[in-house]
C-alpha cells in the first residue's frame, strides 16, 4: 500500500483486506514458544559465534565480531607449539603480557596479527614471533574464500566437524599447506603483517590547502562543462546518470547503439568523438573532473588527521594474484596519466626536513613475462639493457632501433602490454581506436617475433583448465574457477586471468619480499603502489639511503635478466 494514501482511504483498504494484514503479521512474528533441544552457555567466551554459526546466522556473527574484537586472551595449557594463543586482548592486558608478546621465543597464535601490531606499537610494545591464521589460510585457499575467522573456521572445520579453538584450527590449515605454500606463508606473507602495520601507523602528509585550492578549480570545471552539455543538448538533464545520457544520445540524437543494450560506458562514448559538437567527449570530461573531485579530493581532506596524514587500510588477503588492496582512502590508485591527475598526486607532500623518495620497478610484468617464458629475444632485449617498446618496433616494422618513430614505438607498446593482459584482437580494436585488420597484422608480427610466450601462455591456459588455478614463481595459487564455465565471456575473462595471474602475481609476492627485507632494515615505507614504493628519508640521508635501498630492491631475487629499479626524489610525489 502506498504511504501517501489519505486516511481514510487507507482504513478502508485495511477493512477490505483484514485477513491478509492478520497474516502477513503473523508471519513476520518471531516465534517464541518452541521447546529446541539445543543448549548454549552464552556466556562463554565466543559462545554467541557458536551458537550464531550452528544457525547460520552469519551476518550477524560479522556483526558481533566487529564489537567484540580484542577483549581477552587465552593462554593455552599445553607448552607446545603455542604458549599463548591471542583471540581477543585490550590495552591493559597488552601491558601486563609485554614480556612474553617481546619474547621471540614464544609463537604467539592469532588471526588478525596486522591489527595485533598496531594495538602493540602503540602500547610501545615490540611483538615478535607471531603466527596469522588468516594469512596461512590464504596461502591454501586464495580468494575462493574470505579469511575472517567465522568463515574459515566453517570452511576448514565443516559444520558438523569439531574445532576447538585457533590451535585447532591452526592444525586443520596447516595439514593443507604444500611445501610451496608453506614456503610461501612462513617466508613471505606471515612476515608481512608487521610492515604493513607500519605503514598504516605511520600514514603520509598532504596539502590540505592545496587540496582544498582543487577542490574549488575540479568544481568550477564541472560546473562549466555541465553547461556546455546542456547547451549542446538543449536540455537539463542527470550527467550523472547512464539512463539519462543514453536517452539523450540515443533517442535525441540517434547516435548507432549496437545492440539492445543502451551502453554509455568510456570506450563506446569515445567512438562517438567529436559527433554532435563533441557533447559525448564533454560528458567523459565531466565525469573525470566528477571522480577526481568525489574519488580523490573530498575523501582525502574528509580522511586527513589532526597532522595532515592520511593512513590507508592495506589487506593482504583480499586479491587472488596476491597483490594487496588500499581502502578508506585507497592510495593504490592516485590518478598519475594525466595532467588535472597528477595534481592530486603533487598535493602529498615529505614531513618537514625529509624527502619522498620513489623506488618503481621498471617494466616489472614485462621482464617476468620474459624470464617466465624462457623467450630468448625478450630477455636479450633486457640483458642488453634496451628499451624494449623500441626493440619491439624495430622488430614488427623491419627497421633500425634508431629510426623507431614514436608512433611506432607507442603501438609497439600497446602490443607489449595487451599481450600480458591477454588482451584480444576485437578488443585491442576497440580500446584503441585501429582497425581489427591493423590489429591482427601487429598482432602476427609479435607472434613471430616472441614464439616462447604464446606457447607459455597456451600451456598456462590447459594447465588452469585441468587444475582450476595458475601459480607464481613462489608457488602461489591463483584460483580461476571459472575457467571451465560453459558461459563463454565468463571462460574468455578468465583465460585472460591464467595468462596475467602468474605474472602479476610473482610481481606482488617480489615487491613483498623487498618490503619486508626494507623494514629490517628500519626503512620509513609510507606506501606501497603496485611496482612502486613510496618512501621518506631525511634530507641528510637521502644520498646513502637511496644507494643501498636500490640494492635491495634489485637484487632481492635472481632472475635470468635484472630487475631495473628507477627513483624520483622530490618534496612531494
Amino acid at each position: 500500500m502506498s504511504m501517501d494514501l489519505p486516511m481514510t482511504k487507507r482504513n478502508a483498504v485495511l477493512k477490505s483486506e483484514v485477513d491478509k494484514a492478520i497474516l502477513s503479521r503473523n508471519l513476520i512474528r518471531l516465534k517464541d514458544d518452541l521447546d529446541l533441544q539445543y543448549e548454549f552457555q552464552l556466556s562463554v567466551p565466543n559462545g554467541l559465534n557458536e551458537f550464531l554459526l550452528k544457525f547460520g546466522f552469519k551476518s550477524l556473527i560479522k556483526s558481533e565480531g566487529k564489537q567484540t574484537k580484542f577483549f581477552n586472551i587465552e593462554e593455552d595449557k599445553d607448552e607446545n607449539p603455542f604458549p599463548i594463543i591471542i583471540k581477543t586482548l585490550d590495552d591493559k592486558k597488552l601491558v601486563k603480557l609485554k614480556s612474553k608478546l617481546e619474547d621471540n621465543e614464544i609463537q604467539k597464535l592469532c588471526d588478525d596479527s596486522k591489527l595485533l601490531y598496531k594495538k602493540c606499537l602503540d602500547s610501545k610494545i615490540e611483538l615478535k614471533n607471531t603466527l596469522d591464521i588468516s594469512v596461512m589460510s590464504y596461502c591454501v585457499s586464495g580468494t575462493l574464500i574470505k579469511h575472517d575467522l567465522e568463515t574459515i573456521m566453517s570452511y576448514y572445520a565443516g559444520d558438523n566437524k569439531k574445532c576447538d579453538g585457533l590451535k585447532d584450527l591452526y592444525l586443520k590449515i596447516s595439514e593443507k599447506l604444500t611445501p610451496k605454500t608453506k614456503k610461501l606463508f612462513y617466508e613471505i606473507e606471515n612476515n608481512l603483517p608487521k610492515v604493513l602495520a607500519k605503514m598504516e601507523l605511520q600514514g603520509i602528509k598532504i596539502d590540505i590547502s592545496k587540496l582544498k585550492e582543487l577542490e574549488d578549480y575540479f568544481s568550477s570545471k564541472k560546473n562549466e562543462i555541465s553547461k556546455e552539455i546542456y547547451k549542446i543538448a538543449g536540455e537539463e538533464f542527470n550527467i550523472a546518470s547512464q539512463k539519462q545520457v543514453g536517452k539523450i544520445l540515443y533517442e535525441k540524437f540517434k547516435f548507432n547503439n549496437s545492440g539492445k543494450k543502451v551502453h554509455t560506458d568510456s570506450d563506446t562514448l569515445m567512438t562517438f568523438s567529436g559527433k554532435q559538437h563533441g557533447i559525448a567527449n564533454k560528458i567523459l570530461d565531466w565525469r573525470g573532473y566528477s571522480k577526481l573531485l568525489n574519488g580523490y579530493v573530498k575523501p582525502l581532506i574528509k580522511l586527513a588527521d589532526n597532522n595532515s596524514k592520511v593512513h590507508t587500510t592495506y589487506s593482504q588477503t583480499a586479491v587472488s594474484t596476491g597483490r594487496l588492496s588500499s581502502s578508506e582512502p585507497n592510495l593504490q590508485n592516485i590518478p598519475i596519466r594525466t595532467a588535472e591527475g597528477l595534481k592530486i598526486r603533487n598535493a602529498f607532500i615529505a614531513s618537514e626536513g625529509c624527502k619522498l623518495v620513489s623506488f618503481d620497478y621498471s617494466q616489472m610484468e614485462l621482464r617476468l613475462l620474459a624470464h617466465m617464458s624462457n623467450c630468448s629475444r625478450l630477455k636479450e632485449a633486457f640483458l642488453n639493457g634496451k628499451d624494449i617498446h623500441k626493440a619491439t618496433a624495430s622488430h614488427i616494422f623491419h627497421i633500425p632501433e634508431n629510426k623507431v618513430s614514436l608512433e611506432q614505438r607507442r603501438l609497439a607498446k600497446i602490443i607489449n602490454f595487451s599481450v600480458i593482459y591477454g588482451m584480444t584482437i576485437n578488443g585491442m580494436s576497440r580500446k584503441y581506436g585501429m582497425s581489427k585488420k591493423r590489429v591482427y597484422e601487429l598482432f602476427t608480427r609479435f607472434k613471430r617475433l616472441y614464439p616462447e610466450i604464446f606457447q607459455y601462455m597456451h600451456n598456462l591456459e590447459i594447465y588452469a583448465e585441468r587444475h582450476g588455478y595458475v601459480e607464481t614463481i613462489f608457488g602461489r595459487k591463483c584460483f580461476i574457477p571459472t575457467i571451465n564455465s560453459i558461459n563463454p565471456r565468463m571462460v574468455s575473462f578468465a583465460r585472460r586471468q591464467a595468462i596475467n595471474a602468474p605474472i602479476q602475481g610473482s610481481n606482488a609476492d617480489i615487491i613483498k619480499m623487498a618490503m619486508i627485507e626494507l623494514d629490517k632494515r628500519d626503512i620509513k615505507m609510507l606506501l606501497q603502489i603496485h611496482d612502486e614504493l613510496i618512501i621518506e628519508i631525511p634530507n641528510e640521508l637521502v644520498e646513502e639511503k637511496v644507494h643501498i635501498i636500490k640494492s635491495i630492491m634489485e637484487n632481492i631475487i635472481n632472475l635470468s635478466i635484472p630487475l631495473v629499479v628507477d627513483i624520483k626524489i622530490g618534496n612531494h610525489l
